[in-house]
């Protein structure tokens, strides 16, 4: 019998949410010159508000969450 997989931390999750994220931001910019919509300023600040609560979250404190 297989054991059910057990749920990540949450600061893996969001972590790992960050990620996928942060690619997206060069995206983001380009449709920002394109069509003059959106605020690139604002979701970049959202994504470093992100990874700073998931380094305050990351037990392992003395170990820094690689910022893409």
């Amino acid at each position: 019998m297989v054991a059910a997989p057990t749920a990540a931390p949450h600061w893996k999750c969001v972590s790992f949410m960050a990620y996928c994220c942060k690619p997206m931001l060069a995206n983001y910019r380009l449709y920002r010159c394109q069509f003059n919509r959106g605020n690139v300023r604002a979701l970049r600040r959202a994504l470093d508000t992100v990874w700073d609560w998931a380094q305050a979250e990351n037990p392992f404190s003395g170990e820094a969450i690689e910022q893409v």
